[in-house]
C-alpha cells in the first residue's frame, strides 16, 4: 500500500461530534471525524508492519 503523509491543519467540533481538517499528500484537504482519523491512521500502522513482516 502506498505511504500517504496526511498533516492535521485544524480540529472543531460539530454537531457535538469531534473534526479533523487534513490535508493529504500535500494535495487534498478533507474534513472527516476524528474516529475516521484515527482508524485510517491505525490502519496504516498495521499495514506497515505486515508489510515489513513479509
Amino acid at each position: 500500500m502506498i505511504e500517504e503523509k496526511m498533516v492535521v491543519i485544524n480540529q472543531f467540533s460539530c454537531c457535538r461530534k469531534d473534526m479533523v481538517t487534513v490535508i493529504i499528500n500535500n494535495k487534498v484537504a478533507c474534513v472527516m471525524t476524528e474516529a475516521e482519523y484515527n482508524r485510517m491512521i491505525e490502519n496504516e500502522r498495521k499495514n506497515c508492519r505486515s508489510a515489513k513482516l513479509a
